[in-house]
């Protein structure tokens, strides 16, 4: 008996049925995807905080501040370090052997713009940010750890922020104080630390940090939990970047508390 072939319009009606069922899958698949992405930020988020938490106990109960002088590893000379060159090391990704910026280490690997292919899975970059890597997706919340600067005097706490350098005892309610947060400045060694949530807005140096899926940023708290939370959960309108959450669960400098 001889064998009956597909006919064109048998074959078209088959790709027509495949396309069809690829675009019902694909977008169900790319969201899969991203809530993975999510998922690694988040687990970055919470390496974070254990390298955070060490370093607080390490002294005296004091959050590392935004940026604090601190001796270099290689020469021993005093610069002022942005917070997440405290918590780790080059690696041997690069240069080929292990390097740090400062005697410190708390197992957080280091990685810059040149060696981008080393920091592919660590806990500094999130597989969701499309920016450029160069030194950290994430920003300290700067409101609750203070920061220095530099003067003719020295190393001084900053004008703004060094009122909000502080000890773990003055935080009231952890699980509402923002430790670490997903950035959202393009440059992230000047500006590695949180001072106002941004959102829809790719004007300047300012980028949208609620970059997981429905809009969602990563939120590491003073307690540990991570948790994603939207702009209007925060009670921030779109175009709108206000401090007030990045202002909570710990005592204010006028002696004032935001629950």
């Amino acid at each position: 008996m001889k064998k009956r072939g597909f006919t064109l319009i048998e074959l078209l009606v088959v790709v027509a049925i495949i396309a069809i069922l690829a675009a019902m899958l694909l977008p169900a698949l790319s969201k899969a995807r991203e809530r993975a992405r999510q998922a690694v930020c988040m687990s970055n988020l919470k390496q974070i905080w254990h390298a955070l938490w060490m370093y607080t106990e390490d002294h005296d109960g004091w959050f590392l501040p935004a940026r604090t002088p601190y001796s270099d590893y290689s020469d021993g000379v005093v610069s002022l370090q942005p917070w997440f060159e405290l918590l780790g090391n080059y690696g041997k990704g690069y240069g080929g052997t292990d390097k740090k910026y400062t005697p410190l280490d708390y197992g957080v690997y280091i990685g810059v713009g040149n060696y981008e292919r080393h920091t592919k899975g660590k806990a500094l970059r999130c597989p969701s940010e499309r920016r450029p890597f160069t030194y950290t997706h994430y920003h300290i919340n700067i409101w609750l750890v203070g920061s220095y600067t530099t003067s003719s005097d020295g190393y001084i706490p900053d004008p703004t922020y060094g009122p909000y350098l502080k000890k773990m005892n003055k935080v009231r309610n952890p699980s509402v104080a923002i430790w670490v947060t997903d950035g959202a400045a393009p440059d992230q060694h000047s500006i590695s630390y949180m001072y106002y949530y941004y959102k829809h807005s790719q004007t300047g140096n300012i980028y949208n940090c609620f970059k997981h899926i429905n809009d969602i940023c990563n939120i590491l708290y003073v307690d540990g939990h991570v948790e994603g939370r939207s702009a209007s959960s925060l009670n921030i309108a779109k175009g709108q970047g206000p401090n007030t959450p990045l202002r909570r669960g710990f005592v204010l400098p006028s002696g004032g508390y935001n629950p």
